[in-house]
C-alpha cells in the first residue's frame, strides 16, 4: 500500500518518525510530507498547489493525517480518489475546529481513546476507530548503562498538567525521592524538591526508566475509556516499572500487577509506591513482563498492520459493490 503521511516533525517525541518506520516495516511505501514547512517556505497558496501536485504524483492508496496537519482544502481534493484517515493522538474536552473540519472529510477518524467515539460520531464523523499509539522497537528499549544523574526512587516525565496531577506529585515529592523531568516546571522549585529542569527525549527516557525504581503515570483525564498517554507504552518499551492512574477498561489491554500497576486514588498511589519500593524482585518481574508485552504486541508496526486491515476492508467492500 502506498501511504501519503501528512504530519509535523515532532522532534522531541519522534512520533512522526516512529509511525513512518512502522508503516515501512509493515511493507508499505511511505511518503512523509510536513505541510507547515511547505507553507513557511512557499506561502499558503503556492504550498497548497504544491502539496496537491506532490500528492497526485505519489498516487497514494491511503492518505494518513496526524492530528490536523494538512490544509483542509488539500484533504478535500484528495479524499475522493483514495482512502483517507486522520489519527488524533490527543484527548480533547473541546476538540479544535481544525480537527473537526478535517475529520469530517476522512473515511476514518482514529482515536487513542475509546470513550469519546460517540461524541465524535454525533459531530458527523463517518467512522471512528480506536487506535492506540505504540512503541518503536529500535528506540524504545531498555538502557543497560544509564547515567547515574537519572537515578532516583520515583520519576515522573511530563508537563505540569492539571491540578490533580500537581497535587499527587506534591504528595509523592514530600514523601519519596521523586525526580520530575520535563518542560513547564519553571518557578516551582520552592514547591517541588524534585524538579530537574531538563528535557527528556527518546534516549534519555530510557535512561530515566532504567535508573528509576518506579515511573509514575498520571494522565490528564481519568474518566475517559481507554485513554492513557503514550508515556505508558514508552515506559513499558524502555523496561520501566510503571505505576499509573486507572482509566475505565484499562484491564482490556493490560493485566494489573503483571504488565504494570494502576491506582485509583492518590492514597492508593502512595501505598503502592511504598509497597513496590520494598519489593524489588516483584517490581523487576512486572517491568520485564510489561517490556516483553509492548515489544511483542504493541509496536507501530502492529498499528500499521491494523491500519492496513482497516483500509483493506474498505477497498474489498468497494470492490464487491462495483
Amino acid at each position: 500500500m502506498r501511504v501519503l503521511f501528512f504530519a509535523r516533525s515532532k522532534r522531541r517525541t519522534g512520533v512522526t518518525r516512529h509511525i513512518a518506520e512502522g508503516l515501512r516495516e509493515a511493507g508499505h511505501v511511505v511518503n512523509v510530507i510536513r505541510p507547515r514547512r511547505w507553507t513557511a517556505l512557499l506561502g499558503q497558496t503556492l504550498a497548497r498547489n504544491a502539496l496537491l501536485a506532490a500528492s497526485r504524483h505519489f498516487n497514494p492508496d491511503l492518505v494518513l493525517v496526524l492530528n490536523w496537519h494538512v490544509p483542509a482544502a488539500v484533504l478535500a481534493r484528495l479524499a475522493p480518489s483514495c482512502t483517507t484517515a486522520l489519527w488524533c493522538l490527543d484527548c480533547f474536552d473541546e476538540p479544535p475546529s481544525e480537527l473537526i473540519e478535517r475529520a469530517r472529510l476522512v473515511d476514518f477518524l482514529l482515536l487513542t481513546n475509546d470513550g469519546q467515539a460517540e461524541f465524535y460520531r454525533r459531530l458527523g464523523i463517518k467512522s471512528v476507530v480506536y487506535m492506540p499509539q505504540g512503541i518503536s522497537p529500535t528506540e524504545h528499549r531498555p538502557c543497560a548503562a544509564p547515567d547515574p544523574a537519572y537515578s532516583g526512587d520515583l520519576a515522573f516525565i511530563g508537563r505540569l498538567g492539571p491540578q490533580p496531577r500537581q497535587d499527587l506529585l506534591l504528595r509523592l515529592d514530600r514523601e519519596f525521592n521523586l525526580k520530575i523531568w520535563g518542560p513547564s516546571w519553571g518557578g516551582l522549585d520552592a514547591t517541588f524538591r524534585g524538579i530537574q529542569h531538563r528535557a527528556v527525549r527518546t534516549r534519555q527516557f530510557a535512561e530515566v526508566c532504567a535508573a528509576s525504581k518506579i515511573i509514575i503515570g498520571c494522565d490528564i483525564a481519568h474518566d475517559v475509556e481507554l485513554y492513557f498517554s503514550n508515556r505508558t507504552w514508552i515506559t513499558l518499551g524502555c523496561g520501566g516499572f510503571l505505576l499509573t492512574s486507572y482509566s475505565p477498561r484499562l484491564e482490556t489491554i493490560f493485566e494489573n500487577r503483571k504488565h504494570l500497576v494502576w491506582y485509583n486514588s492518590a492514597d492508593e498511589c502512595v501505598e503502592l509506591a511504598r509497597y513496590y519500593l520494598a519489593h524489588a524482585e516483584e517490581r523487576r518481574r512486572i517491568a520485564r513482563a510489561g517490556c516483553e508485552y509492548a515489544h511483542r504486541d504493541h509496536t507501530y508496526r502492529h498499528r500499521a498492520e491494523a491500519l492496513g486491515r482497516l483500509v483493506h476492508g474498505v477497498t474489498s467492500e468497494d470492490a464487491e459493490k462495483a
